[in-house]
């Protein structure tokens, strides 16, 4: 779910009425697109869900899950902007409820989600956690493989890292 269709969503605005647009998104410059989300929820409101796709799919590929959150609640009207919106709201919740699990010891066991796919390592680690499949190592909970770990930053925000097999971080991302 969402990852793919959100690309479609991409590969659908990249041309015709979001080709400024296009450019940024094929240079990869994901983290200006994002913070100019006003500018294109004010455009393309009610005009125009893949474009929107596009800007929310530029926010998620630099963790930005609260500015994407923006979108998500502009992508209503079509049945692919519906799931697009999905996505995002489901990837927040997902954030929030590590927030949860690491400062408060949330048990996710008896929880019932729908099953998120997508790329990333907040997927990857919060599919460990949810069932208990985690230890604390001080301010970080560390999966029972010992292939991820994960922190709640004093900003809020989630810092997961992937772990080598000595347990030294091989990849770090944050979702803000």
């Amino acid at each position: 779910m969402g990852r793919n269709l959100i690309l479609l969503g991409v590969l659908l605005a990249v041309g015709g009425r979001g080709a400024d647009l296009g450019t940024l998104f094929k240079q990869g410059k994901y983290r200006q697109i994002c913070q100019q989300r006003w500018g294109y929820i004010k455009k393309f409101k009610r005009r125009d869900e893949r474009v929107l796709s596009v800007v929310a799919y530029s926010c998620l590929k630099i963790g930005g899950i609260t500015p994407a959150l923006d979108l998500a609640k502009n992508l209503y009207k079509t049945p692919t902007g519906r799931v697009n919106g999905s996505y995002i709201s489901a990837l927040f919740l997902i954030k929030k409820l590590l927030i949860q699990v690491i400062r408060d010891n949330l048990n996710l066991t008896n929880l019932k989600l729908p099953t998120v796919e997508g790329e990333g390592l907040l997927l990857q680690f919060f599919n460990r956690v949810k069932g208990l499949n985690f230890s604390r190592e001080g301010e970080w909970i560390v999966t029972k493989d010992r292939k991820f770990r994960g922190k709640v930053t004093k900003g809020g925000n989630i810092v997961v890292e992937e772990l080598d097999q000595s347990g030294n971080p091989i990849k770090k991302e944050l979702y803000w």
